[in-house]
């Protein structure tokens, strides 16, 4: 008797923003044409078409087409191709929800790209808040029309707490937001994440049961913000980025993790969960090794760090908290045997480094050398549970 097929939820995909987002109809009237932001169709050094990002007059993304390009074939990026002309999964919800049912993804939580993961970053407050609420408003009508298939994690002015959770009991009434997306690793106006000046925004998640999903950005803020600027002076754009990618975004998720922890926000806040994305979840066992290897430390270590914790790392982890795996982790079934109970995949649909198509496969034969309990854990139910889904 073979298994029955496991549902499967994809943990974080992603929206790709449209360019006019914030000049049209979700945006308040009054900050129209205020956005940083500005998508700018063109030729590249080798006369090729794309689409820059710019931030304020600042090259963000030199080829903003890669945000969405899942599944674009590697002969048609070679000639170059704009952001509008690629993966239109990334804004068309009927292209989405036809892409997932190829993968046999049943539910799909979204993310938001660049420029949505930086308005916590926007100087201009006002503006920030009004581009919080034309993203909110625009993901939940995209959401609303897959019928229940893909849900949301909600942006947040995090420049102002008053402000933040204002926006969270507004768009907290939406069914379709599951979340509240958060960049771990730089420091925002209010603080760096363990700071108390968030302890009302993490009660109010806590007491809505919405889950903290923590992720990375690409540019240069991040704890390897100063490698990438350097080679950004001698290299392809990508190639000095990838730095940040490959090692930045799993280090300042663990280091968001370790703050919740030594700076007590777990203690002062039990119930709230917590989800760490693009960390590859095979790293973090050991991360929560070397934490816990702190945490113990001796009377003298405590008493120096003024330690008191009530648990340690890999407890509160245990407790509340969510790691992703991609498909492709040869670890994963050596993690299954430390963390099962909070091990979740994603596919990070439609970016380009996304395994699509065959990414879902790919998870699934990671996945057939696991007992079936284990199977079900990592492809459904983990996720479910952090994202209240039945």
């Amino acid at each position: 008797m073979t298994d029955p097929p496991a549902r499967l939820i994809d943990t974080d995909s992603h929206v790709a923003e449209p360019p006019d987002l914030w000049e049209g109809e979700y945006m308040d009237p009054s900050f129209r044409g205020a956005s940083p932001f500005r998508f700018v169709d063109g030729l590249d050094r080798m006369g090729r078409p794309g689409t820059r990002l710019y931030e304020g007059g600042k090259l963000l993304l030199e080829d903003a087409a890669y945000t969405a390009a899942a599944g674009v074939p590697a002969e048609r990026l070679a000639k170059g191709v704009r952001y509008r002309e690629a993966n239109p999964g990334g804004w068309d919800p009927a292209r989405r929800v036809a892409d997932m049912d190829s993968e046999g993804i049943d539910v799909q939580i979204v993310n938001p790209s660049s420029p949505g993961l930086r308005l916590g970053f926007v100087e201009d407050v006002e503006v920030a808040d009004a581009m919080c609420r034309a993203y909110n408003d625009w993901v939940a009508d995209h959401c609303a029309a897959t019928d229940g298939r893909v849900l949301a994690n909600m942006v947040l002015p995090w420049q102002d707490t008053d402000r933040a959770l204002r926006e969270l009991e507004r768009a907290g009434q939406r069914d379709v937001f599951r979340g509240v997306i958060m960049r771990p690793a730089p420091e925002y106006p209010s603080g760096f994440v363990g700071d108390p000046a968030f302890d009302r925004l993490y009660a109010a998640l806590e007491e809505r049961e919405l889950l903290l999903v923590f992720h990375s950005c690409a540019p240069e803020e991040g704890l390897v913000g100063s490698i990438t600027r350097h080679y950004k002076a001698s290299r392809p754009f990508w190639h000095a980025t990838f730095y940040g990618i490959m090692f930045g975004f799993p280090i300042e998720g663990w280091t968001a993790f370790a703050q919740l922890v030594f700076e007590g926000v777990f203690d002062h806040h039990p119930r709230l969960k917590v989800m760490l994305t693009e960390s590859h979840g095979t790293w973090f066992v050991t991360a929560l090794e070397r934490m816990d290897e702190y945490a113990r430390g001796g009377e003298a270590l405590r008493e120096a760090f003024q330690m008191r914790l009530d648990l340690l790392p890999s407890e509160y982890f245990a407790r509340q908290g969510f790691v992703v795996f991609e498909g492709d982790e040869k670890g994963l079934a050596f993690a299954s045997e430390h963390i099962a109970d909070s091990m979740v995949w994603a596919l990070d649909y439609p970016h380009a480094d996304a395994s699509f198509p065959g990414g879902a496969d790919a998870f699934r034969a990671q996945l057939a050398a696991l007992p079936l309990p284990v199977r079900r854990k990592l492809a459904w139910e983990n996720g479910a549970r952090a994202f209240g889904l039945r």
